[in-house]
């Protein structure tokens, strides 16, 4: 059974080209980029793995990531961003321990891959 991930971003055209990949790894891809559509998709559909992009516009990342893991617990939870501090960030907020991968942008895709098929085997 494909392993299912959901994908925050809102860089459409990055989603659009990350789903191409993962699919093409195996992965059920899920695509949101609309902060108000993330609660619909953690509702609707157990993900394995979500991936989400730190700063989306109309979103802070620390709640968003709060949300996340309350609503979803089981998913491993990677991040991708653009900040430099985002792990002492996360650490003083007590969330890095439930991060399973940062991602600085531009990240290189195989690392990423790599660190996904590790979290989800």
């Amino acid at each position: 059974m494909a392993k299912k991930l959901l994908m925050i971003d809102d860089d459409i055209e990055l989603c659009r080209e990350m789903s191409e990949v993962l699919k093409a790894e195996g992965y059920f891809v899920d695509c949101v980029s609309n902060p108000d559509e993330i609660g619909n998709a953690l509702n609707k559909t157990g993900y394995d793995a979500i991936l989400i992009d730190f700063k989306i516009p109309h979103s802070n990342g620390v709640d968003l990531l709060k949300s996340i893991i309350k609503k979803s617990p089981q998913s491993k939870i990677f991040v991708t961003t653009g900040r430099p501090f985002i792990e002492t960030l996360l650490e003083k907020e007590g969330l890095l321990n439930r991060v399973n991968g940062i991602f600085s942008k531009p990240f290189d895709i195989e690392i990423m891959l790599g660190k996904i098929r590790a979290s989800m085997s």
